[in-house]
């Protein structure tokens, strides 16, 4: 894993604690991805809700649903506070 597909120029690893610290809140890309990764797992928990009867197939949309939306308030929060601080100097 050497390359992020073109994400922001840089390496993607993710074991390392200073991949998130460099992506988090200032790539637009990953911001997208985790936004639309937001709308489909919700979009794809709703109706299998009610329509699977394996409550597996929709507790583990949920857990998906669930992080997407864990990651994209992490990069909401990290670009405000970066760009907050730009702002005061």
């Amino acid at each position: 894993m050497n390359s992020a597909g073109g994400c922001c120029g840089g390496s993607f690893n993710p074991l390392k604690v200073s991949t998130l610290k460099n992506k988090l809140g200032k790539c637009p890309m990953c911001m997208f991805l985790s936004a639309i990764g937001t709308v489909f797992s919700w979009s794809f928990f709703i109706p299998f809700y009610f329509i699977a009867h394996d409550e597996k197939v929709y507790k583990n949309l949920f857990y998906v649903g669930v992080f997407f939306s864990l990651l994209l308030l992490a990069h909401g929060i990290a670009y405000w506070v970066i760009n907050r601080k730009k702002g005061e100097s």
